[in-house]
C-alpha cells in the first residue's frame, strides 16, 4: 500500500548501520521500499514535507536550505547511506535507487 512508503523509510532510516547483526532487517526494508518506489503514484501525493499547494513546509531537517527534505531526497540519502554497507544492504540499495530514479516523472 502507498500510505507505508514513509513509515517503511522512517523505519529503515531510524535502523544502526554499525549493528552488522541486523543486516536482514535493512535489506528487507529496502526491498520493500522498492516495491513501493515502482508502484505507479505520484510521489507527491504521498509526501508529508509537501503542504496542499505544493509549497515546501519550513522545517530544520535540511541544513542547507532550512526547509523540509522532500521524500524523493529523504529516500536517496538513505539509500546512499546505505551504499557505503558491506553487506546486502548495498546491492538492495542500489536496487531501490535504481526503481526510484527510472520512473517516468523523475524525468523533471
Amino acid at each position: 500500500n502507498v500510505v507505508d512508503l514513509e513509515p517503511c523509510l522512517a523505519l529503515l532510516s531510524a535502523q544502526d548501520s554499525a549493528n552488522h547483526e541486523r543486516w536482514e532487517i535493512r535489506y528487507i526494508l529496502l526491498l520493500w521500499l522498492a516495491i513501493l518506489a515502482i508502484v505507479p503514484f505520484n510521489l507527491d501525493t504521498v509526501d508529508s514535507s509537501q503542504q496542499a499547494g505544493g509549497a515546501k513546509v519550513s522545517s530544520p531537517d535540511d541544513p542547507a536550505t532550512g526547509e523540509k527534505e522532500t521524500l524523493i531526497d529523504r529516500i536517496v540519502n538513505t539509500c546512499k547511506a546505505c551504499l557505503s554497507e558491506a553487506s546486502k544492504t548495498r546491492d538492495a540499495a542500489a536496487y531501490v535507487l535504481a526503481q526510484l530514479l527510472t520512473r517516468p516523472d523523475m524525468e523533471d
